[in-house]
């Protein structure tokens, strides 16, 4: 009976717009019907705990991976899968802190049902206590760099892939802070500045970014110097051909056309071109959310890094004679 009495989580076994978790904390004597499940301990800190765990990115992102029926119509989690996810115990500090953040978060909906306890509460949880559980989430589960980024992926492209209505959330940016064209396309810059930098510690790089209206070009120059400026968009060149006139190696007919048989060079089959110039590299993909989110730079440097030294060995065994 105690999954009845005061003080329990309440978990959803369907999701709610096949996109995010159900559930919630009941903190007064109640009942639910069948389409829930329920979780009750006898202290209220350890429900405080689990509610945080539940709360964050890396437990949603664990469903998705591993619940069965997540991606078909009206999806189901079962109870198994809400309890097989890989719970580390926080330490006493950690623990303080989920414990006291649940608590701010949910107070505004304690203090709206005691007051109208038959209206629903309208709001979004507070963002920024949602990000500081997330950041000891992940310090419990020592997620970090790219782990972060693909885990973000996960939640902000692959969860929507499989949903026609919501196909805009794959390919749209938006002025929102999360996918404001400008700082998605600066956040990928910077993994390339960050991983090349360790490599060519003497050298620097500028990223010059061309942002036409069906692709977004990224130019990388090594410098010897440390530009004022280390991400700029360019908006002088602000056409096909001008654009293709300073890489100088690509055509808008090889690029463009959609009849064209070198499929190496055409946009719409490869959905990115990566070129080198003497002292700089380029990428080219359309102008779409997934194709610029980091985590897709990690993918993206790691080819690029492949290729460049690859050639250096190449460079270094043709020359070994002149040593």
């Amino acid at each position: 009976m105690s999954l009845f009495d005061e003080n329990k989580i309440i978990l959803g076994k369907r999701t709610i717009k096949e996109t995010n978790l159900k559930f919630a904390y009941s903190y007064k004597n109640s009942t639910f019907t069948e389409n829930f499940y329920g979780i009750a301990f006898e202290e209220d800190t350890s429900l405080n705990t689990i509610f945080s765990y539940l709360s964050s990115n890396f437990f949603l992102y664990y469903q998705y991976l591993s619940s069965a029926n997540w991606g078909v119509y009206n999806p189901e989690i079962n109870l198994n899968e809400y309890l097989s996810f890989p719970f580390i115990e926080p330490n006493e500090i950690q623990k303080k802190k989920l414990v006291a953040l649940v608590d701010e978060l949910l107070k505004p909906y304690k203090d709206h049902y005691d007051e109208c306890p038959t209206m629903a509460y309208q709001s979004e949880p507070n963002p920024k206590v949602l990000e500081k559980i997330n950041t000891i989430i992940e310090e419990i589960y020592d997620i970090k760099g790219y782990e972060k980024d693909l885990i973000d992926y996960v939640l902000n492209v692959s969860r929507y892939q499989f949903q026609e209505s919501k196909q805009r959330l794959v390919s749209d940016f938006n002025h929102t802070d999360h996918r404001n064209k400008e700082k998605v396309l600066k956040n990928y810059a910077a993994v390339y500045i960050q991983e090349f930098e360790k490599i060519y510690d003497d050298e620097f790089f500028k990223v010059e970014v061309y942002d036409l209206e069906h692709f977004i070009t990224m130019h990388f120059i090594l410098l010897e110097t440390k530009p004022k400026e280390q991400f700029e968009i360019i908006k002088e060149i602000n056409n096909d051909k001008k654009l293709f006139e300073k890489l100088s190696t690509l055509s808008i007919s090889k690029i463009a056309n959609n009849n064209n048989n070198d499929n190496e060079f055409n946009l719409f089959i490869q959905k990115d071109i990566k070129g080198f110039e003497q002292n700089s590299f380029y990428i080219i993909k359309p102008s779409e959310y997934k194709c610029w989110h980091r985590a897709m730079a990690w993918y993206d440097v790691g080819e690029f890094r492949e290729a460049i030294q690859k050639a250096e060995l190449e460079h270094f065994n043709n020359n070994l004679d002149e040593f």
